[in-house]
């Protein structure tokens, strides 16, 4: 299963001779495979989907997209009904072609729930060719569809920390976005959204005054 070393389904036993250069392939190795587990489990249980509506096309396939394939599922990953849901709705979304190896799997799931497929394809490609992380994408998605995620009801210090990871997310996004570049359309959406952040920085140099 990994090269250089002793391993089984509990654990891996390093042996004393393994080099840096070996010790670093494992690692390699398990954190691809860490990455690619809501893939793996998102296009099994999709697969599963696709055969039960597709009788006929595999003879050899008989199981039944419902609650014995998910009891199945949850009995082998260890993960819960809602997550291997989850799974599979992205993997579902975002066909194999689409994926980019380069992005997350949360960052597919994002953008999984805009119903155009070819809106979802270009917001990938913005986030892999700016570098964007998870944060930075939500960011720019919320900004562009102007939603906010409500802030009402929650203590002050709850309130004031979300907004302070909002700015900081806000923050890191705009110092890599040519604002130059965005169409007029854009613009002014970003003009709209961005005068109560002028508005409380304003507010603040007064009063450091």
């Amino acid at each position: 299963m990994l090269p250089h070393v002793d391993a089984s389904m509990i654990g891996i036993d390093f042996p004393e001779s393994i080099t840096e250069e070996q010790f670093r392939e494992v690692g390699s190795l398990i954190a691809g495979v860490q990455r690619s587990l809501p893939w793996y489990w998102g296009d099994w249980l999709a697969f599963a989907s696709q055969s039960a509506t597709r009788a006929g096309r595999n003879a050899r396939m008989h199981i039944d997209d419902g609650p014995a394939l998910y009891h199945l599922a949850e009995e082998l990953s260890h993960l819960s009904y809602q997550t291997l849901r989850n799974y599979k709705s992205v993997c579902e979304a975002i066909p194999l072609y689409r994926r980019k190896y380069s992005l997350s799997f949360t960052h597919h799931q994002i953008v999984a729930n805009i119903p155009d497929p070819a809106e979802q394809d270009n917001w990938l490609d913005e986030a892999e060719k700016k570098g964007w992380s998870v944060s930075e994408l939500r960011m720019a998605i919320r900004l562009a569809y102007r939603t906010e995620e409500p802030v009402e009801g929650r203590d002050d210090g709850s309130r004031r920390s979300q907004i302070l990871r909002e700015m900081e997310s806000l923050a890191s996004l705009l110092k890599k976005e040519r604002v130059e570049d965005l169409p007029p359309a854009t613009q002014d959406v970003w003009m709209e959204q961005l005068k109560p952040i002028v508005a409380t920085y304003e507010i603040l140099c007064e009063l450091r005054e």
